[in-house]
């Protein structure tokens, strides 16, 4: 608890984390991060880093930052990075802000944190988060008073067949999740950008469960995905969510799209299934391009709210 990494570069062959590789828990375990900041930290994995931890298993994982007035506890990355990927779980695998993975039945908290930038880099066939790359299996996802700021997240590697990436989560894969997304943020003050291959959003790359998601805002970022039959959003790249969006904002930012067959839109790329409820939603500023930056001229999966 209350721990600072400062100026610290960790990597490992295969998992690497800031404080912790790998978490494996029994019975009851909980995995409690308290008020734990950094400062240029570097961290590099073949198959799974984290900000914090690279790899979690079975455990109950409860991320608690400290709220003083505006501000919130600063985790500043300068490099998460993943470079090899095992091909038959790659999308299990990737570098995320805080946790690369998170495969558990059990809770994940996180609240009151600044994720500051720096860069994640997806080098070869994963997913990236700017908070975490990839959950299976989660019960319950709460996020409360979480901000991104300035974090590009690239994919810079040759094989990008199975990447998700999104500004705060990249892939969550268990249809019965329960996710809440209270007052989260993705903003930049240097038009950062979030780019994946199948699907990638400013909030979460490919999302499934049911969401509630009321105060999240991104803003001044270049959103884009280069593959076919997926999805590109504002918010989120593709969603089979059951899904309530309120209060929320997108705002001064570009989404590419990289397909004419792909799907974009402001709010959600790809609605593949379920539904989208909301209300006080407010899109402002934002254009929708090829991936040079040209007008679309050869589509039919786009849309200003959902592709």
């Amino acid at each position: 608890n209350k721990g600072k990494l400062e100026n610290r570069t960790i990597d490992a062959c295969h998992v690497s984390g800031g404080l912790i590789g790998s978490v494996y828990c029994t019975n009851d375990t909980k995995a409690l991060f308290e008020n734990c900041s950094a400062d240029n930290l570097t961290v590099g994995g073949g198959w799974f880093a984290g900000g914090l931890c690279g790899y979690t298993r079975n455990c109950q994982i409860d991320i608690i930052g400290e709220a003083s007035g505006d501000n919130n506890t600063v985790f500043g990355i300068n490099r998460i990075y993943t470079l090899a990927a095992d091909s038959n779980n790659k999308y299990k695998m990737g570098p995320g802000g805080l946790i690369g993975n998170f495969e558990s039945t059990r809770s994940l908290t996180v609240q009151n944190m600044d994720i500051k930038g720096g860069s994640l880099e997806n080098v070869n066939n994963t997913s990236v988060g700017g908070v975490i790359a990839y959950t299976e299996g989660a019960s319950t996802i709460s996020l409360e008073n979480v901000n991104v700021k300035n974090l590009d997240i690239v994919n810079t590697g040759a094989d990008t067949s199975a990447i998700y990436s999104g500004g705060v989560l990249g892939y969550v894969s268990n249809a019965s999740t329960v996710a809440s997304f209270v007052d989260v943020s993705v903003i930049s003050d240097t038009a950062s950008e979030i780019n994946g291959s199948l699907s990638a959003g400013g909030i979460a790359g490919y999302i499934k469960g049911t969401v509630t998601a009321d105060g999240c805002y991104v803003k001044n970022y270049t959103v884009s995905s280069t593959g076919s039959n997926n999805g590109c959003g504002g918010l989120f790249g593709k969603t089979e969510a059951k899904m309530i969006l309120k209060n929320s904002k997108f705002s001064d930012c570009v989404l590419r799209q990289g397909a004419a067959t792909q799907s974009i839109g402001a709010l959600a790329g790809l609605l593949q299934s379920n539904y989208i409820n909301g209300y006080n939603i407010v899109i402002n500023n934002t254009k929708i391009t090829d991936t040079s930056g040209n007008p679309l001229t050869n589509t039919t999966v786009a849309g200003d709210i959902i592709g």
